[in-house]
């Protein structure tokens, strides 16, 4: 499930990021980024599992706060890296056994 307004608004508000027009743009834009990295690392985005929401927030985060050294390094870092890899097993757990994250 792709973020909706109010979980952008989330993701804002986590970040203390100000709701005006051109800031919201943006981080609209990298929760877009966050989703397609977090898509490609095989984790099924759900904005329900408080982990989806935190990946998405720290690699936002990552990207809103310094753009020059995420280009320079890239997005991921380790410990987001980390992060995804126990929301895409968490979900794999469940699926196997027929749950719901």
């Amino acid at each position: 499930m792709k973020a909706q307004d109010e979980d952008i608004k989330l993701i804002a508000l986590l970040l203390r990021v100000d709701d005006g027009e051109q800031s919201m743009k943006i981080v609209s834009t990298y929760v877009a980024a966050a989703e397609a990295w977090l898509e490609n690392a095989g984790v099924a985005i759900d904005y329900d599992d408080a982990l989806v929401r935190d990946a998405v927030a720290q690699y936002v985060g990552r990207r809103y706060d310094d753009p020059a050294q995420v280009q320079k390094y890239g997005s991921g870092s380790t410990a987001l890296d980390a992060l995804a890899e126990q929301i895409r097993l968490k979900q794999a757990t469940f699926a196997e056994v027929g749950g719901t994250s």
